[in-house]
């Protein structure tokens, strides 16, 4: 996800839900009274895995790569002990090795996030009864229809129910209607107004 530049909440709120956040760096300007800002907030909300990387559009001579790479390093691990190394997208190799670290790598668990049930949303609609009904996946700890829910800018409000939900990739939600979902059965699903039976996977996938 691409955030609006000089976004502080925006950017607090987008580090709420990953499980990466990728630093682009300049080798060759220092970060700013408002970067230094940004770095420190989302250090005290707490950083998801963090992947530094040098942009490409800045190459970095060969002389001084190394010397620029474990400065950038050292500046990074202020805020994330735990990084190793800084890629260079300038270099074919690196720039394999930072999406190798993203699609294979392991996100660390961030604490305060872990002990609560969060969902990231991917549709929202009213329903015929006037109640909002979100579509996503439920992270972190089991999400109880017994306990209050918090939307960001809204308040506290109390869940009706919790079910199984279809979910089609590519699918405008307003032209989907899902009549009955089980987890291991078929899910009969209405897409554009025509009944169709797809498979419910384990990871809420329907196809």
């Amino acid at each position: 996800m691409l955030l609006p530049y000089r976004q502080l909440y925006a950017a607090l709120d987008a580090a709420k839900t990953s499980d990466y956040t990728v630093l682009v760096l300049s080798p060759s300007t220092e970060v700013d009274s408002w970067g230094d800002l940004l770095l420190r907030c989302l250090q005290a909300q707490g950083l998801p895995s963090v992947v530094s990387v040098v942009a490409p559009e800045i190459a970095v001579p060969a002389k001084d790569r190394s010397g620029v790479l474990k400065s950038l390093l050292s500046f990074v691990r202020y805020f994330a002990p735990t990084q190793q190394r800084v890629y260079a997208l300038d270099n074919a190799s690196d720039a394999t090795n930072a999406a190798r670290a993203l699609c294979e790598g392991l996100p660390a668990d961030v604490r305060w996030r872990d002990g609560r049930a969060w969902l990231l949303a991917e549709g929202v609609r009213r329903t015929e009864e006037g109640e909002l009904a979100v579509t996503g996946y439920v992270r972190g700890a089991s999400l109880s229809a017994d306990r209050l829910v918090h939307l960001p800018g809204y308040g506290d409000f109390q869940i009706s129910k919790v079910s199984f939900a279809c979910i089609l990739y590519g699918v405008n939600a307003d032209t989907l209607r899902v009549d009955r979902v089980g987890c291991g059965t078929a899910a009969q699903c209405y897409r554009n107004g025509r009944r169709a039976y797809y498979n419910l996977h384990a990871d809420g996938r329907c196809g």
